[in-house]
């Protein structure tokens, strides 16, 4: 009897290979995929969370210590694009760093009127003064100061109303928002401002003895209530038409005024 030929052909080991080939590309991809929209998730809710906890840490009424303190805790300032940091120096890459101050002023629970002129009269701000043992006045910032980086090297970008061509891709650069809650109604109510404080700076060059100053409530900042859009691009610089639109509502009292907008909806402000 003939023995049967052993081993494969050419074609037979090309054939296998091509097929093992595509379906470890198809793997390779999927998996790439479902990397890349984990890490599209976690950066987005990583920002929606830090955005929630300014609101968490202005619904209560809390005094800035123990004991009988003659300060409250009034709201948050969040700043986007300072170039100084925490300890006053210079940031040197532009790594889209934000930075979260408290607002404290004098506890006065009777006042009336529109929120902004009423903090103003108690003498709300971002920083309190302190003496040390040797007599020298210290300014330091009121309670807890934050910095938040976008997680996966994602860019918080300006919103965009034309096409994704058009728009702005540099992150988001000088603008406030604030959120402050009333001493009296307890009413939170959230502002923006185009512009931004340097508040780590100005507060070294007050320690310097320089006559410098931070109001919040000045006209000239011009905080106004807006609807607030951020769009988040996830995609390391290759930009694509679904970037995240992450939106404060206009008017927003608390953390379900954030929002995240679909890019198949109207009103989706990420580029069209």
């Amino acid at each position: 009897m003939k023995r049967g030929k052993l081993g494969f052909t050419l074609i037979e080991v090309a054939i296998f290979l091509a097929i093992t080939g595509a379906l470890f590309v198809s793997v390779a991809v999927g998996v790439q995929n479902s990397v890349y929209q984990q890490r599209t998730n976690d950066s987005v809710q990583s920002f929606m969370e830090f955005l929630r906890t300014a609101y968490a840490g202005v619904t209560d009424v809390q005094n800035t210590g123990g004991g009988r303190s003659d300060k409250a805790i009034y709201g948050r300032l969040i700043t986007f694009g300072e170039t100084h940091n925490l300890a006053g120096e210079p940031i040197e890459n532009d790594n889209g760093e934000i930075f979260m101050y408290t607002i404290i002023g004098d506890i006065n629970e009777d006042k009336t009127g529109e929120v902004m002129t009423v903090l103003k009269d108690l003498n709300a701000g971002l920083i309190r003064k302190t003496t040390k043992e040797n007599g020298a006045e210290e300014v330091l910032l009121a309670g807890i100061a934050e910095n938040y980086t976008p997680k996966w090297a994602a860019e918080i970008e300006p919103a965009c109303d034309t096409k994704l061509s058009d728009c702005d891709f540099t992150p988001m650069k000088g603008m406030m928002i604030m959120i402050v809650r009333h001493p009296n109604s307890g009413t939170v109510s959230t502002f923006y401002s185009p512009q931004v404080i340097e508040v780590n700076d100005l507060v070294r060059q007050m320690n310097a003895g320089g006559n410098v100053n931070i109001d919040l409530f000045s006209s000239e900042l011009g905080f106004q209530q807006a609807q607030i859009d951020f769009c988040m691009d996830t995609t390391g610089g290759e930009k694509i038409t679904n970037r995240a639109d992450i939106r404060i509502i206009k008017g927003a009292k608390n953390a379900s005024g954030i929002e995240l907008v679909a890019n198949d909806v109207e009103g989706y402000r990420c580029g069209k």
